[in-house]
């Protein structure tokens, strides 16, 4: 048995969509002793929407990458390595493992809808589900280098490299080992343990629309109700948030509002919510306290009393707001 670690970077996700621009891995043997390991840069192309945008983002921390970004834009494009990551994972006898798995599985299905070529198949399992469940007992998730640090002194990290895919492969199984080893477990007894790290990209390929958003199903086999929010429109949900427009005079004019979470399950109907609330002068926020709170339907706000205790909500229906406006 082999065990393949991997990871990759793109250069931006704008639109919900990756843009990949390196591919890295580490192939152990049953003991984590290295095979092979590897580091492809990629060229994202500089058409506009492959553009590097990884710095000055609002809200997010800056990803410097391993290399200059001259160096990618010199290197194949996607379909040059297409061969050779089809044969990576085509081994037998081949265990395929990475950290927050889904979004490098989603990454490598974009880059083959992009160039038209048939998916990669790849069954894996994610070590960042192992962790948190090796951790307490939960799915919350964590993030690779703090995961690593935790569990190694600082001598055994030197010269490992956020942000470069070969290297967050070495982390990635850095974190594998160690729970293996202070669990006395193989990592086929893991998975049987912790089947919810089980991720396709088959599965994860089965909904991709003209534009190549996908709807991340891994999310939901994970546990995480959300599906990471339906990625084509998570831009445009979130523009309506505190943005500081004028308000407009309607019904609703300096009333604040905030939105169930149920409602990121409803793609169909949320974003018409927000534009109605925003077009009879309400303001979206995402505060609870001070706002109404925009309830799918009365379930939704016997959910949410239960398992929030903050005394004083007003909470009010879709059906109740529809009658206002």
């Amino acid at each position: 048995m082999k065990y393949l670690f991997f990871d990759t970077e793109s250069s931006n996700c704008i639109n919900g969509v990756h843009k990949i621009c390196e591919f890295g891995y580490i192939l152990t043997d049953e003991k984590f002793t290295v095979i092979s390991r590897d580091d492809y840069l990629i060229n994202p192309t500089k058409k506009r929407d492959c553009r590097f945008r990884l710095t000055g983002r609002k809200n997010q921390v800056d990803c410097i990458l391993g290399h200059p970004y001259g160096d990618y834009y010199d290197s194949p494009e996607f379909d040059f390595f297409y061969h050779d990551f089809v044969n990576l994972f085509s081994q037998k006898d081949l265990l395929v493992f990475g950290f927050s798995l889904d979004n490098d599985l989603v990454a490598l299905i974009q880059a083959c809808y992009r160039y038209k070529l048939p998916n990669i198949e790849c069954q894996g399992y994610d070590v960042q589900l192992f962790l948190s469940k090796y951790r307490d007992g939960s799915l919350r998730k964590r993030n690779l280098s703090s995961a690593v640090e935790s569990l190694y002194p600082p001598e055994e990290l030197l010269g490992i490299r956020p942000h470069r895919p070969d290297d967050d492969s070495k982390m990635t199984m850095m974190v594998l080992r160690k729970i293996c080893e202070s669990l006395s477990l193989s990592p086929l007894d893991l998975i049987t343990l912790v089947p919810e790290a089980a991720m396709s990209s088959t599965e994860l390929a089965r909904e991709i629309d003209s534009d190549g958003h996908i709807l991340a199903k891994a999310a939901v086999k994970a546990g995480f109700t959300n599906q990471k929010f339906f990625l084509k429109y998570n831009d445009e949900y979130n523009s309506f948030f505190d943005d500081g427009s004028p308000i407009v005079e309607g019904p609703l004019s300096g009333q604040h509002f905030s939105v169930s979470g149920e409602f990121r399950n409803h793609p169909e109907i949320s974003l018409g919510l927000l534009q109605a609330i925003k077009g009879a002068g309400g303001i979206i926020t995402r505060n609870i306290l001070g706002s109404r709170v925009v309830c799918f339907d009365e379930n939704d706000i016997e959910r949410l009393k239960s398992i929030i205790t903050v005394q004083g909500l007003s909470f009010i229906t879709l059906e109740d707001l529809k009658k206002i406006l």
